[in-house]
């Protein structure tokens, strides 16, 4: 069929308007999907690239999309008529819901028409209503395509990925940011665990969940989070570790695709706000030695992702080495790699932040350890089971975290249940801050543990006290900022008068200020 006809059989025109199709009707719509398969053959051999109206096109393709979705594609009365007049074999509302996705796909790709494809107006709405009805654990048929995740993937590459309104409306179609998480997280999950792995098949799904992971709006990636989506993409992250088959070029694409969704998707999950919740049930699930033994994949990725991945990855994990309730997770992950006995050969380009980030973390557990020997010294242990009525007041313990607060720790189910009445309320305001993305109070713990730092980080640099004293004459008296970067490999401690200070922008606090007002009023 040549394109001149497919403009025919696709005009608007032909389009059926019967509340109930007679047999003209199932003529128009055959000879509709016949040239939506011709266009789609033509667009998959690049051979629309030089069609002097393809935007016309593209208009006449979205009527007929509408109507086949709408009436061929739905369950009703219409298609119940239809399925009344098919021959043998013929299943319309099959062939409609396989086409629609593929004809977006592949026109997707021509550079004049894809601003058109991804700017029309209810495009998104129908793909994500799409998507989202396509459940991958029923068997497999029209339901399951996953051209659906592809299409919606495509429609989120480029400048157009992380445009708001582009999310807002994926979300709105879907009827909330939880169900696009669901969606997304449950689609990918089937294919955990299958062999051989399908990364053609299972690409789209880690795509989409990056996408969602990276998004600006804060519900969504809320959403991603409270849906555990960081456990499923270290485990998917760790099922490509295992699997050793040589892959031919195409699908070892679509593996890279996979790894480089993987890490974004985990490194944008961790740079999330309550980043200490995050990290520790990153680590909880395995992902230090997961990303350990995927370091030797990172050469098939593209330069600037190895480039980013090696700076991010640990320099994340090591911004929250100060605080005490990571530090118990950082405790059992680093006892899981010891046992691995890896070398730099099995890690590879990840081998020297990993070193460096393994020597501030053991040096930050040994100041923990002093750290609860005071406190159990002063009888003021903040640790272990959160059950008071348990006597389990260890770290070192094989300890169970609440699912829905992250925060409490118990030693056992029992312990758990026993103690519910008393955790109840502060669990459910807990899980709804995580939800709606709000930042999480420092815990008391926490807050007492990084003092316990920042003071024995400025006492070991009292010799640039007696610098300043030798530098500026002051009075016998003057109050000192002392500004300490944990995120420097090992900490980088800055100690000036209080005039000269200058908070970061963006990291001040009201009661950073009203110390350093305070301080400053009682020397003027």
């Amino acid at each position: 069929m040549s394109l001149s006809h497919c403009r025919r059989d696709l005009s608007p025109a032909s389009i059926p308007t019967a509340q109930i199709p007679d047999h003209n009707d199932r003529k128009a719509i055959q000879l509709a999907i016949s040239a939506l398969t011709t266009v789609y053959a033509c667009a998959l051999q690049r051979k629309l690239d030089e069609h002097s109206d393809l935007k016309g096109l593209w208009a006449d393709i979205w009527q007929w999309i509408k109507f086949l979705d709408s009436h061929c594609g739905t369950e009703g009365a219409y298609i119940n008529k239809l399925r009344s007049m098919a021959s043998p074999g013929e299943d319309l509302q099959a062939v409609s819901l396989k086409i629609i996705p593929l004809i977006i796909l592949n026109l997707c790709v021509i550079g004049n028409l894809r601003n058109a494809i991804v700017t029309t107006p209810g495009i998104l709405t129908m793909l994500t209503r799409r998507w989202v009805d396509n459940d991958s654990e029923v068997e497999p048929g029209p339901r399951r395509d996953p051209n659906w995740a592809r299409a919606l993937n495509f429609m989120l590459l480029g400048d157009e990925r992380g445009s708001k309104d582009a999310l807002e409306e994926i979300a709105s179609a879907a009827n909330g940011a939880k169900t696009v998480a669901r969606t997304a997280l449950s689609h990918l999950r089937p294919f955990i665990g299958l062999r051989p792995v399908n990364y053609a098949a299972i690409s789209p799904h880690i795509c989409l969940i990056d996408a969602f992971s990276s998004s600006i709006v804060s519900t969504l990636r809320s959403a991603m989070l409270s849906q555990r989506s960081l456990p499923t993409l270290i485990e998917t992250l760790n099922f490509i570790n295992t699997d050793h088959s040589s892959l031919p070029y195409d699908e070892l694409l679509y593996q890279s695709k996979s790894i480089t969704a993987c890490y974004a998707g985990i490194i944008q999950a961790l740079e999330s706000a309550n980043g200490p919740i995050w990290v520790s049930q990153a680590l909880d699930a395995g992902m230090l030695p997961v990303i350990l033994k995927s370091g030797v994949r990172l050469p098939q990725l593209l330069e600037s992702v190895q480039a980013t991945i090696c700076e991010k990855m640990f320099k994340i994990l090591h911004q929250y080495l100060p605080y005490r309730s990571v530090l118990r997770s950082v405790a059992n992950a680093l006892r899981k790699v010891d046992c691995l006995g890896l070398r730099e050969e099995d890690v590879g380009l990840l081998w020297g932040p990993w070193k460096e980030h393994e020597g501030a973390a053991r040096l930050k557990l040994e100041l923990k350890e002093v750290y609860d020997l005071r406190n159990a010294a002063m009888g003021t242990v903040m640790q272990g089971c959160m059950n008071l009525k348990c006597s389990v007041r260890s770290d070192k313990n094989d300890l169970l975290r609440c699912s829905s607060c992250l925060l409490v720790l118990y030693c056992q189910k029992s312990c758990q249940t026993q103690d519910w009445p008393e955790h109840r309320q502060h669990c459910k305001e807990a899980e709804k801050r995580l939800r709606d993305g709000l930042t999480m109070p420092l815990h008391m713990n926490d807050r007492q543990f990084i003092d316990f730092q920042s003071s024995g980080d400025f006492f070991r640099h009292r010799h640039i006290v007696d610098e300043i004293k030798a530098h500026w004459p002051t009075p016998e008296e003057e109050p000192l900022c002392v500004e300490v970067d944990y995120l420097a490999v090992p900490p980088r401690v800055l100690v000036q008068p209080v005039w000269d200070f200058s908070w970061p922008p963006g990291y001040h606090t009201a009661e950073t200020e009203r110390y350093l007002r305070t301080a400053k009023q009682e020397y003027e």
